[in-house]
């Protein structure tokens, strides 16, 4: 990761780490299961909430399948995976 916060008692990498990570969750669940849209389809707030829900629980499935697969692979850590590729797949495997 690169940042211009280069003070490093100031501001610890485990710290910076923490802050980013959520929002590289949030860029794969817009980027790969929303396309990129900017609004959700459902109209009704219940429905909104019912979407949003569903993309979360979809993102958590698709990284809990892909920390299965890295467990049956010695060197490879679950961040080394493509997000992309592994939703892909698993979404070409169930449709």
């Amino acid at each position: 990761m690169l940042t211009s916060l280069t003070d490093s008692m100031r501001y610890p990498s485990e710290d910076i780490v923490d802050l980013l990570c959520p929002s590289i969750g949030y860029r794969e669940m817009k980027q790969h299961l929303l396309e990129s849209r900017f609004t959700l389809r459902s109209q009704l707030p219940e429905r909104v909430t019912q979407e949003l829900w569903g993309v979360l629980l979809a993102y958590n499935l698709i990284r809990y399948k892909m920390l299965l697969m890295t467990k049956s692979l010695s060197s490879v850590h679950p961040n080394q995976l493509s997000f992309r590729d592994a939703a892909s797949h698993i979404i070409f495997k169930l449709t």
